[in-house]
C-alpha cells in the first residue's frame, strides 16, 4: 500500500542564524495511520507539523500528500488547497456560533442536505449530538476539543494534523480524552499526525512514534519497540524512567557494582558497557543464577506502586538502580536488598550510547 503522506529528505534552515530546525527528514505515515512527533522544546516537531500543514516552507526536500507533490523544487501548494484537517493547540472554535455551526462552517460548498446529513455523522462520532446548540463558553475543556475535532473531520480531508491536543487537560480528564481520540480516530479510519511532548500521550495514542532531537529523527517505530528496544540511549531516557548501569563484559554476563548481570555479551569480553533496564523489570527477590543486591537509600510512595532506589554496597561507586514494587512492600534505608531482573528486557549500548 502506498503512504499517504511522504516525507523527503527534509530540511528546515532558520534564515537568521543558518541553524537548521530541521535535518534531513525522511518519514512515511501509511492509510489510516496514527503517528505522534515527539520530543523536547526545540526538537522540531511542530515545525514539521507546520511544514505538512504549508504553514512553513522547508529549506530543501519533497512532501507528497496521496502521491500528489504538495512541496518540492517549484513546487509549493498552499495550505487551503492540500486538504488537510488541523486541530490546533487552543482548539480555535469560533466563540460567536454554536458547535453545529462551528462544524457546518468548514461544509459550505456542499448541498444544504449533504452538508447537515455530514454534520450530524460527525457530530455522532465525538458523541456531540446532544451539545449541537451550545457555544463553546459553555463547554468543558473535553468538550472543546472534541468540538474542533469533529470540525476539522467534517470536510473529510486526506489528513488530520493536531498541535498537542491534550495539554490544556488534567488528570482523569486527560487518560479519558486520550481513549475517546483514538477511537474517533480509527472509528471513522483518518490519518492523523499529531505532536505532544508528553510520552504517555504517544505511547497510548499512536500506532507509531518519531522521536526528534535537535532536528534529528532519532528513532521511528511502534510505540512498544520504542519503550523496550530503544535504539540509542536518548530514546531509552525519554520514553520513561530507565536505569542505566555500566559494567565490564565477561564470559558469564555483565560485571557491574551491584553484582552480575546474567546476559550474553555478543563476544565483547572486556569492553565497558552501559545496560539499560526500566524498573517495573527489576523485582526484588534473589537471583536464581547470580547475586545482584544494592543498598536502599530512598523510597518514593507513587499511590499504587513505589520507587525503590539502591546503590552499591561500595559507597564511591556512582551507580544507582531504581526497582518498581508494589506499594505494600516494606524496606528500610539502608537495608541490602536483594534483587533479579528479567533479562529480557535488558538492552545493551557500548559507551558511544548505539545499541548493540
Amino acid at each position: 500500500m502506498k503512504p499517504i503522506l511522504e516525507i523527503d529528505n527534509v530540511t528546515k534552515r532558520f534564515r537568521s542564524s543558518g541553524g537548521e530546525a530541521l535535518k534531513n527528514i525522511t518519514l512515511n505515515v501509511e492509510e489510516g495511520e496514527l503517528l505522534a512527533l515527539i520530543g523536547e522544546s526545540g526538537s522540531g516537531k511542530t515545525t514539521l507539523l507546520r511544514l505538512i500543514a504549508g504553514l512553513e516552507s522547508p529549506s530543501s526536500g519533497r512532501i507528497r500528500l496521496r502521491g500528489e507533490m504538495i512541496v518540492g523544487p517549484h513546487t509549493f501548494v498552499p495550505p487551503e488547497k492540500r486538504k488537510i484537517g488541523m486541530v490546533f493547540q487552543e482548539y480555535a472554535l469560533f466563540p460567536h456560533m454554536t458547535v453545529e455551526k462551528n462544524i457546518a462552517y468548514g461544509l459550505h460548498k456542499m448541498d444544504a442536505a449533504a452538508g447537515r446529513k455530514r454534520m450530524l455523522e460527525v457530530l455522532k462520532w465525538v458523541s456531540m449530538s446532544d451539545l449541537a446548540n451550545r457555544y463553546a463558553h459553555e463547554l468543558s475543556g473535553g468538550q472543546q476539543q472534541r468540538a474542533a475535532l469533529a470540525r476539522a473531520l467534517a470536510p473529510n480531508p486526506g489528513i488530520i494534523l493536531l498541535d498537542e491536543p491534550f495539554s490544556h487537560l488534567d488528570g482523569v480528564l486527560k487518560d479519558q480524552m486520550r481513549e475517546e481520540l483514538r477511537s474517533i480516530l480509527k472509528k471513522s479510519g483518518t490519518t492523523a499526525v499529531f505532536v505532544t511532548h508528553d510520552t504517555m500521550d504517544a505511547l497510548s495514542v499512536s500506532d507509531r512514534i518519531a522521536l526528534l532531537q535537535k532536528g534529528e529523527l532519532q528513532q521511528i517505530g511502534k510505540p512498544r519497540d520504542l519503550y523496550e528496544k530503544p535504539s540509542n540511549l536518548y530514546t531509552a531516557g525519554f520514553l520513561g524512567k530507565i536505569n542505566l548501569v555500566r559494567g565490564y563484559c565477561t564470559p558469564e554476563g555483565i560485571l557491574t557494582d551491584f553484582g552480575n548481570f546474567p546476559v550474553k555479551n555478543q563476544g565483547m569480553d572486556g569492553q565497558e558497557v552501559i545496560l539499560t533496564i526500566r524498573p517495573e523489570h527489576v523485582k526484588p527477590g534473589v537471583c536464581p543464577t547470580t547475586d545482584l543486591k544494592g543498598v536502599l537509600f530512598h523510597t518514593s510512595y507513587q499511590g499504587d506502586h513505589q520507587l525503590v532506589h539502591l546503590r552499591p554496597s561500595v559507597r564511591s561507586s556512582p551507580s544507582r538502580i531504581i526497582i518498581k514494587t508494589p506499594s505494600t512492600f516494606d524496606f528500610a534505608n539502608g537495608e541490602v536488598v536483594k534483587f533479579r531482573v528479567d533479562t529480557n528486557f535488558i538492552n545493551i549500548f557500548p559507551a558511544n550510547g548505539e545499541l548493540i
